[in-house]
């Protein structure tokens, strides 16, 4: 038997953004999540969320105002998935 996915990303829009990008998530089974934006560097950018969750849909804004153009990722973590996402800021 597969274990089911701890949870689901759905496509990060608009991408490219300029400056706010919405990401949106489905949590299968609750569980500790953690939501970062790195750089292209690998650099931590931003920590958007890191608490635990109950199983749902989520929506959550990333707003760029600060960042520069460029390509980053958002990762998605718990103790036992981790996923990334390429995202790009047009400015």
């Amino acid at each position: 038997d597969e274990l089911p996915l701890i949870f689901t990303i759905n496509e990060a829009y608009p991408n490219p953004f300029n400056p706010v990008i919405n990401i949106s998530y489905r949590v299968n089974v609750s569980k500790d999540i953690s939501i970062n934006i790195y750089d292209i560097k690998g650099r931590l950018v931003d920590s958007l969320i890191d608490e635990f969750h109950i199983s749902g849909e989520y929506d959550l804004i990333w707003d760029a105002q600060s960042a520069s153009s460029g390509i980053y990722f958002i990762r998605y973590d718990t103790d036992s998935e981790s996923f990334k996402q390429k995202i790009t800021l047009i400015k």
